[in-house]
């Protein structure tokens, strides 16, 4: 009986050890996450490749260790182009980096694009980039997702 208690004994305070060590842990804000640059690189009938360059700030008081990134750039609210990246770069606490990735788009996507413009004639222009980071401290998934707007009408000028 001596043996059984002190079993249960070690694995109640293991347990709360455990949960000691789970609430000093630091809980890690998503990265902004913004397109810098795009430029078409390569065209061909089916697919393109674009040149994007993204701004990755990192709003938290401990460096963001980045071994991969997966994105999607949508154009009024429609898929543009996507890509993936295993780069390993170190977002320093409250700074910025500048990845320089590669996404591929399709004659579909480029499709939709065209023939959405020509029925709506849109007066903005929408744009976003969604993905995700992954960490290389065991293995933590950080969402995130950014969008904007860009009239297409001409200000006028006030005299």
């Amino acid at each position: 009986m001596r043996g059984y208690t002190k079993l249960v004994i070690g694995f109640a305070g293991l347990g709360l050890f455990l949960c000691a060590c789970a609430a000093l842990s630091t809980r890690l804000d998503p990265p902004r996450v913004t397109v810098a640059d795009l430029r078409l690189v390569s065209a061909g009938v089916f697919s393109q490749t674009y040149r994007v360059r993204l701004n990755v700030q990192n709003p938290n008081s401990a460096d963001l260790p980045i071994q991969g990134i997966a994105f999607e750039l949508r154009f009024n609210d429609q898929p543009f182009a996507s890509g993936v990246s295993g780069q390993n770069v170190t977002v320093p606490r409250y700074g910025t980096e500048v990845l320089e990735l590669e996404a591929i788009g399709t004659l579909a996507d480029i499709l939709r694009q065209l023939s959405q413009l020509e029925r709506e004639r849109p007066q903005t222009f929408r744009y976003g980039v969604k993905g995700h980071v992954d960490l290389r401290n065991g293995g933590t998934r950080l969402p995130f997702e950014q969008s904007g707007e860009i009239s297409l009408v001409p200000e006028r000028l006030t005299r």
